[in-house]
């Protein structure tokens, strides 16, 4: 933002020179950009924070800092306001359709006025601070809001609709509402977008641009004269939408304090009659529905020396709180009351009077002290404690941890065949691609594993993150794991056991137990390529080879074997306590056995069958092998199985071993049509 040393120096006589004015600026207040010699003046480019535009956007709330800061005096302008009798409220009435879109809107009412070109010394300053000059009453608007911080805005009187009484009415506009601006832009506007009206048009945009509908012109006579307090966010989304910024809209959608409003009018009613002649009507319409009320808040000198480490003279902390405009209402030996200035919406709570101080102290004076407070190692809670187990775990066994964002598209919705209805929305989405929250982290680790395979012939990634859900009755969000394994080599069906390898030592290796796979039917997984993996009645995850539809989309058809796994009820069966048994004093007997099978049938019920078949000495079923493809009658697949015997009270005989396995073998023919290979 522009300031005018010149300017400043009309209100702060004694200022220094322009750089070291900027030095002391930067070092106590604000962060001035650059210094810019033009025609015997200096502009200063100033970096205000957002919370300071309500008290330091004009050249007389600088003047007020600059004064504070540097200890000397500050002059205000001389304001020569003269009223006429008439009354301004029976020419103009003010209606703000909803409290919350327009804090305050003040008018006041100019008679006889002389619309004409501006003098040399107000152009520029106008120009000085990257303002073009239009007319004596236009202009005016614009100084006195280069001056208070305060915006403003003037109206033909005579091109509004009404006769006796004009009426200006706040509200929103109506969907496909059109206005022209001064500018000559023909904007189309909707319910998002706030207005300034009177019973028939569309007059401005708000807190952003005038419309052409009332312009102050050379026919101009009479005018109305608008200083307004908008809603910030309102504002700022507006201006955004309808792709305009002016100097105006970036002070209301910082936000600046409705008290400012009355102030400016009378500035600006005085220097247009100065300018441009005419007569003031009497008083201010002025439509304040949210009353101000005074803030107070205590500042306990203890309590300031104890945060900032050491002390400073009360005295000096009582001058600078006057100087800076606070009011002090009462005081102790250990305290002060202050009344904060009505502009200086930043300030709210203790921490913000001790930051005034000691910024004005200077922070360079600030002596450089170890810190007294005892430091606590922080409690890690045993959810994060267990995620960072399962990473070391993980990058131990060669699986590499990827992130993403926790966003997915409307495109990955439909790809998935979810239900747009479960899957949480966002209200402002950055971009077409991040338009709803993750249900699921497998969508996002695709993506992720299409990129890595451009570079490796086989990857194995996890991610740990959050995935978001629907309910009934509200949202829930959930961590979760999801790994993947995927290779560029079609023909190695190795990927799948591998993965099922790492997920049974993950699962070991954090203490969770009588953890099974059951085959499953899932949506996004290849028929008998997946399973549900349980723990009793658990579901913790599941596991599964992405169907060639998916692939296609995400990996250009390579093949992705992935699982998800819900990492809290992985902790919960982690924490469980297990009845150890002592290890078998009998040696256990081994045999291999390989069967083909139809494809429909699912490796649990071969499981099933087999543990149905010899209770007694079976110990342990594993599978190790599993093919599809050539050499194979058509729908049919083999799969080959470790078989465990053992006994608790004796030696296993090769006899009861070749029972159980014929009993086994049977059993799986008579039930299953399968056959021995």
């Amino acid at each position: 933002m522009k300031f005018s040393y010149n300017w400043l120096k009309e209100y702060v006589p004694h200022l220094p020179p322009a750089q070291k004015l900027a030095s002391q600026l930067t070092l106590k207040s604000f962060e001035v950009e650059k210094i810019e010699k033009r025609a015997g003046d200096f502009i200063l480019e100033i970096n205000l924070p957002p919370n300071r535009f309500s008290d330091a956007s004009g050249h007389l709330g600088l003047a007020k800092e600059i004064s504070a800061i540097l200890d000397i005096p500050f002059k205000l302008p001389s304001l020569n306001l003269k009223e006429g009798k008439q009354k301004a409220s029976n020419f103009v009435n003010v209606k703000i359709v909803d409290k919350n879109d327009c804090y305050r809107y003040s008018a006041r009412v100019i008679f006889d006025v002389q619309v004409k070109e501006s003098p040399k010394w107000l152009k520029q300053k106008l120009e000085t601070c990257g303002l073009q000059s239009i007319n004596n009453v236009v202009d005016a608007t614009n100084y006195v809001m280069l001056l208070t911080g305060q915006p403003l805005h003037a109206f033909d009187y005579d091109k509004l609709t009404g006769k006796n009484i004009k009426t200006i009415i706040v509200r929103r506009a109506k969907n496909n509402e059109k206005i022209e601006t001064l500018d000559d832009r023909k904007i189309s506007l909707d319910k998002d977008i706030l207005l300034i009206a009177d019973l028939k048009n569309p007059l401005a945009i708000a807190g952003i641009k005038g419309g052409k509908i009332a312009e102050i012109d050379a026919h101009t006579k009479r005018i109305v004269l608008e200083s307004a307090n908008f809603n910030p966010s309102l504002i700022r989304k507006a201006s955004r939408k309808v792709g305009i910024t002016t100097d105006a809209s970036l002070r209301f959608e910082r936000t600046i304090s409705p008290l400012l409003t009355t102030e400016a009018l009378d500035y600006v009613a005085s220097l247009i009659q100065q300018l441009a002649g005419g007569r003031i009507l009497k008083g201010i319409i002025d439509v304040f529905p949210q009353k101000f009320t005074k803030k107070v808040l205590g500042f306990n000198f203890e309590k300031f020396y104890h945060f900032i480490g050491f002390t400073i003279d009360k005295k000096f902390i009582e001058k600078k709180f006057e100087s800076l405009g606070f009011k002090i209402i009462k005081k102790s030996s250990s305290d002060l009351f202050v009344e904060i200035p009505p502009h200086r919406i930043d300030i709210e709570r203790f921490e913000d009077l001790a930051e005034e101080i000691l910024r004005l102290y200077d922070y360079n004076k600030t002596p450089a002290l170890a810190p007294v407070a005892p430091i606590k190692p922080i409690n890690l809670s045993e959810e994060i404690v267990f995620r960072n187990k399962i990473k070391d775990i993980l990058t131990n066994y060669g699986v590499d941890e990827v992130y993403s964002y926790a966003f997915i598209s409307l495109n990955d919705i439909k790809a998935f065949n979810l239900n747009e209805k479960n899957v949480i929305a966002l209200e402002n989405p950055i971009s077409n691609e991040y338009t709803h929250l993750q249900p699921t982290l497998i969508i996002n680790l695709l993506k992720i594993a299409e990129l890595n395979l451009k570079f490796y012939e086989k990857i194995k990634i996890f991610t740990i993150g959050k995935t978001f859900q629907k309910a009934p009755v509200k949202p829930f969000e959930e961590w979760r794991l999801a790994i993947a394994l995927a290779t560029k080599n079609k023909k190695d069906d190795t990927v799948f056991f591998e993965l099922k390898g790492v997920i049974e030592s993950l699962i070991e290796a954090l203490n969770c137990h009588d953890v099974s796979f059951e085959d499953a039917n899932i949506n996004w997984f290849i028929k008998n390529r997946s399973a549900i993996i349980k723990s009793d009645n658990l579901d913790l995850g599941y596991i599964g080879q992405i169907i060639p539809a998916l692939s296609h989309k995400y990996t250009d058809g390579f093949n992705v074997f992935i699982c998800e796994l819900d990492i809290a009820k992985l902790l919960k069966l982690s924490q469980e306590e297990y009845e150890f048994t002592p290890l078998p004093k009998y040696p256990a007997v081994i045999r291999d056995i390989s069967i083909l099978v139809d494809l429909d049938i699912r490796l649990s019920e071969i499981l099933n069958v087999i543990y149905e078949s010899e209770p007694k000495i079976l110990f342990d079923v594993d599978l190790f092998d599993i093919y599809e493809g050539e050499n194979l009658p058509e729908n049919k697949k083999s799969l080959s199985f470790h078989l465990v015997f053992q006994a608790d009270d004796h030696t296993l005989t090769s006899e009861e071993v070749g029972k159980a396995l014929e009993k086994i073998i049977s059993n799986l023919k008579n039930k299953l049509g399968a056959e021995i290979r």
